[in-house]
Parts: structure tokens; sequence; C-alpha cells
């Protein structure tokens, strides 16, 4: 799909116009409108006077006939009465045969042609003089009126003529005004929404950052380039190892505000040539263009790590994360955007393996990584798919022989690959933030097959491992407590093993946790410990009821080595401290009877059971608890026939 594709059309430009000026334009007109009739109308009035007069020049005689007289005295009077001044007769000297009213004389003399003409007097008021000769006898009508008065006359008219008008017109033009403005606003929006729809198809809404679009685009524009001019590009695929737990523990606001930290961190790291993308999620990829050679994407890729790995504070909480990249170089390792892009993601699931950092691709990790990819892909639908099943190895105690604990290992029967033991998956669960739910799963069919047993009359405590994000997840013990009821199962039933990494993560919220799993009555246990970072003396601030020890020490165990030392200690210190005791990976008779020397109260492994399937459980104890059977029939029952 082209890029052009996803962006909507530009929208027209709308010509912007200010209401205050269209106002005034509007204003303005109407002004205009009202002068221009307002001047018209006066010389409509003047139009009338001179009229009247060539009217009464018409029908008069020089001299003058009583007829004439009654002309004008019918005329005359009503005339000054209207307008004021005077109407008179005149002859060709001049001389005023009649005269009607009073008026100012012009100081210019008097005009007997036709025509008007307005003067002033020295006092500033202005008169109006109307001249029409006789017709076909000598001499002249004179109208003279006040010219100030007619025009106060014809603004009296305009006034009642416009009032109704007036208020037509303001609301007219307010609602024209009101209505051009709605649709400027409307227009105005609309294109804001086009753009920031542009915009947003082609950036991330979170963080601002360009998108998949946008990166694909300009890989393409720079593959292109690079092609022409001979010049290197690199693409990295970056990927946050340790959002999920901040996600998952602090909650979606505070995973956001990481991203958007980190987001900022990538950018003030690159080059404005450079573009970094968000792809979704804790997923971030960069394009470097102009790369010289290994040693300049290296010296990027130290600038993003430091910038990423700096500790931040989110409202309070101190978080350091760590990223995994993956590097792909045109034209060494692909030639098109699409394998570079793969290459890149095939690199960063290498140094992910390795616990973080960066990798460049190499052809040769190429299939045990891609491998590793479909085993990711395939393990998300297991959980749902039911392929993941539980078998459960017994711990015996090492005085009596009893069974009290079996611990619950977990296998995914893989459609094409058989049964693949925890290993091969769990490190998959774990980086790919599949682990807590992969917990969840072995807990709620763990306490299932238990409350089984117990149904049975089988009284036998299961014990279960959990992951550093439960250790943080303040719902944890809620939902161990509803499983617990849903299974009728007592909370002593329950034993819960922890790494000691996972409770190096957050020791003080991991304290908290556990505290309230004790309190509830569940049994914990420190698993493989002496491997991770705490020593013996922090087992006493940990509501423990366990130490299993790692197999590591136990395998191979011999009087006269560090390992013997290590295990003995952790022994004597675990029993004044009450707690119980399980060896891990206890392949022999010798490896057992060394241990029960050294008082440890348990132990698991080859010698003692293997794994098998929760329903046997049952009849593997009962063959464990009896004593009539000989020593070589009962290793034909645990061990088989190899």
């Amino acid at each position: 799909m082209e890029l052009r594709s996803l962006i909507p059309p530009r929208p027209p430009r709308l010509a912007e116009i200010p209401y205050v000026l269209l106002f005034v334009a509007l204003v303005a007109a109407a002004a205009t409108f009202v002068v221009r009739d307002f001047h018209s109308s006066v010389a409509g009035e003047v139009e009338t006077i001179e009229r009247d007069a060539g009217l009464v020049a018409e029908l008069v005689t020089v001299p003058l006939t009583s007829a004439d007289f009654r002309l004008l005295a019918a005329f005359a009077p009503a005339h000054v009465q209207r307008l004021g001044g005077s109407v008179e007769l005149v002859d060709a000297s001049g001389r005023v045969l009649y005269q009607t009213g009073r008026a100012p004389k012009s100081s210019a003399g008097r005009s007997l042609g036709r025509g008007d003409r307005v003067f002033s007097l020295p006092g500033g008021e202005a008169w109006l003089e109307v001249s029409v000769p006789l017709d076909g006898e000598p001499g002249a009508v004179l109208i003279t009126t006040s010219y100030d008065r007619l025009q106060d006359r014809v603004l009296a008219q305009a006034r009642l003529r416009y009032a109704g008008f007036a208020t037509a017109t303001l609301l007219v033009v307010l609602i024209m005004v009101l209505l051009v403005g709605s649709f400027l606003r409307r227009s105005n929006r609309l294109k804001d929404l086009l753009s920031q729809n542009r915009h947003w198809a082609l950036h991330d809404e979170l963080t601002g950052l360009p998108n998949r679009a946008l990166f694909k685009d300009r890989s393409l524009q720079s593959l292109g380039h690079a092609r022409r001019l001979a010049s290197g590009v690199a693409v990295m695929i970056i990927d946050l190892d340790q959002f999920k737990e901040v996600n998952d523990s602090l909650g979606h606001h505070h995973g956001d505000l990481l991203l958007k930290e980190v987001s900022q961190r990538l950018t003030s790291a690159l080059r404005e040539v450079d573009t970094v993308a968000r792809f979704g999620g804790d997923e971030f990829a960069v394009l470097l263009t102009d790369v010289e050679d290994d040693a300049a994407i290296e010296k990027v890729v130290g600038r993003i790590l430091r910038a990423v790995r700096l500790p931040l504070v989110l409202d309070g909480f101190t978080i350091s994360v760590d990223a995994s990249i993956g590097v792909a170089v045109w034209p060494r390792h692909g030639d098109d955007f699409q394998t570079l892009m793969k290459r890149a993601d095939v690199a960063m699931y290498q140094a992910k393996s390795v616990g973080g950092g960066f990798e460049i691709y190499t052809a040769i990790r190429d299939q045990n990584s891609t491998d590793r990819l479909t085993l990711t892909h395939d393990f998300k639908s297991a959980i749902d798919q039911g392929q993941l099943v539980l078998h459960y190895q017994p711990q015996m105690n090492l005085v009596d022989r009893r069974v009290d604990v079996v611990e619950a290992l977990v296998r995914w029967q893989h459609p094409a690959r058989g049964l693949l033991a925890p290993q091969e998956f769990v490190p998959l669960a774990e980086r790919s933030g599949l682990i807590r739910d992969l917990t969840r799963y072995v807990l709620q069919d763990a306490l299932r097959q238990n409350g089984a047993w117990r149904s049975q009359g089988l009284d036998v405590c299961v014990a279960v491992n959990v992951s550093a994000r439960d250790l943080i997840d303040p719902c944890f013990v809620v939902e161990i407590h509803n499983l617990l009821r849903r299974f009728s199962v007592p909370p002593d039933a329950l034993e819960l093993e922890i790494t000691e990494s996972a409770l190096m993560a957050d020791p003080e919220r991991a304290i908290t946790i556990l505290n309230e799993l004790r309190l509830l009555g569940v049994k914990l246990a420190i698993d493989d410990f002496g491997t991770g970072y705490s020593s013996l003396a922090y087992l006493q601030r940990l509501p423990v009821t366990g130490v299993r020890i790692d197999k590591s020490f136990v395998t191979g165990l011999r009087r006269d080595d560090a390992d013997f030392v290590i295990v003995r200690s952790t022994i004597e210190i675990a029993r004044v401290l009450g707690l119980r005791t399980v060896a891990e990976g206890v392949e022999s008779e010798a490896l057992w009877k060394t241990l029960a020397g050294l008082g440890c109260d348990a132990a698991q492994g080859h010698w003692v059971a293997h794994p098998i399937v929760g329903d046997q459980i049952p009849w593997l104890l009962s063959v464990l608890r009896a004593p009539a059977l000989g020593k070589d029939e009962l290793e034909q029952l645990l061990l088989g026939p190899d």
C-alpha cells in the first residue's frame, strides 16, 4: 500500500476574514446606501419645487390678471407653509409683482434664468433659490426656501421610512455575521480536523513519533538515495526489556509515562537526519542514514543504551529499564526494506536471549533465531488451546520416606515438536510478557488437581513456582485466595516457590506480598537457594517456611569440596530458623545418605521419582509408602525398564 493512500487529501484553503472587518464592511455598505438615499431624496424635493415653479410659470401672464392672483394665492401660501421662505413673481427688470412669505436675498443678486442655487448667509444658514422663467412672458417665478429646513424635513421622512428598515437591516447584518462566522469556524475546525487526521495517520498517538507507515516511507526514500550515492543505511529494532513488569505492577498510566520518556531519550540520542519510530507496545525502530561502518553504528547504539538505562522517576517511583537492539545494514544484510526489518528483528531477539544489549545480524544465527520466533508465536496460543500439561515430582522426607509435598512442573505438548521441557519455553514466556498467564494457568490446574486428590482422600501439598512479576502484583494474594476457595483446597496445602532473583527485583514490595500470603496460610519456599544475590542472613527477613538447595550444589556433592560446606551451612542455619530444607537433583543413593547425614529434611530428584502426570500421583505415593516392596521392584516401578 502506498503511503499517499493513508493520507487524507488536503482541505481547500479558505480565506480567513476577520469578523470585525466583515461587520465594518457591512455597516459601511449600509451607511453608503442611506447617504445616497438621503441625497437622492433632497434632489427629489428640489425637483418638486422646480416642477411647482414651472407649473406656475406656465399659467401666469404679465401683467397679472385676477386669475393669476387666484392661482398664486392657491399655490404660494401652501408652499410657504410647507417649506418656509417666499414665492415671488418678478418682471424682466427684477421688480416684484407678487410675493408671499419672506426670505433673504443672495448677495450675488438674482438669476431670472432657469436653474437653482444654494447660498449661505453670513450666519452660516443655507438657502435654496429656484428660478423658472415665465412661459413666453418677460419675468420669472422665484421660490426661495431654507435649504437646512428642507434637509431636516427629508431627514425626518427618512427616519420614519428607515425606522423599521434599519432594525431589519441590523438584524439581517447580525444574522449574516453569525452565519458567516459559524461557517468560517466550522470550516476552520474541519481544516484542523483533516490536518490532525493527516498527522496522526503517520504518527504514534501516545509519543508523537513516526509510526510504521511513515518509518517505511522514509526507509524506502533513504534506500533509494543510498542506491544512487552508494551510501550506507541501517535499521534498528529496539525492544524494552522491563516494560511489561512496569505495566503490570504500576499500571498502564506509568507504562505510558515510561514510553513517552523513552521516546524523548531516543530522539535526543540521534541526529536530526535519523528517524525514530514507535511500532506499538514497547517496540521502537530507528533508521540511520549515511552509515559509514559498524563502528559508527556501535557508537549510536551506545548513546541509545546509555540514554535508555538512565533511571527515571515516575510519580515517585524510581524505574530502571534496559533495551535489546537488533541491527541490519544495507546492502550487506538485505536489499529491500522487508528483508532488513526481518533480519533486524532476528538480531534483536538474539540480543534479548543473551540478556540485552545489541546484536548486528549474522546469517549463522538466523535459523536458531527464526525457530525461537516461531516458538514464541506458537506459545501465545498454547495456553488457550490446552497444550500445557502438568507433571508432578514428589519431595520425599529423608527420615521416614513420607511424601508430603509434590512439585508441579509444567510441560508443553507442542503439536509438531512433541513434549517440551520448561527450559525451552519458560524464558520465551518471560521475554514475551506471558509469564503471568503461564503462572496463572499452572496455579489453577495444580489446585484443581489437588482438590481432586483430596476428594480421593489424599492429603498432600502441591508446590508451584511463581515469577518476579507475581511478587509485585497487588492482586496476586486475592487471586490465590479465590483459587483456594474455588477448588476447596486449604491454604497450607499450597506452597509457592520463589527464586532469589525474583525477590531482588523489588525486595520491599515482594516482602509485603509474602507477608500477606503467610497471613493467608500459604507456605513459602526459597527456590534454587544459593544461586541468586541474597545471603543466609537475608532469610531472617523473609516469612518463608522452607529452603530448596539448588541442584548445582547437590550434584556431585563430596565432603572435600566447597559445595559440601555451603550445603551443610545452609541446612544448619535453616534448622536454627525453623525452615524445612529440600535438596534438588538427588540422583543416587549415595547423595541420599549424605544429605540424610547432614540433617536435610527432604530430597527431590530422579533417584526418588520421575515427574508423572497428576492422575498417577495416588498410585505413586502408595508405591513409595509400601514397605513390602523390594528394592529391585521399587526401582522398576519408579524408574522404568531403562
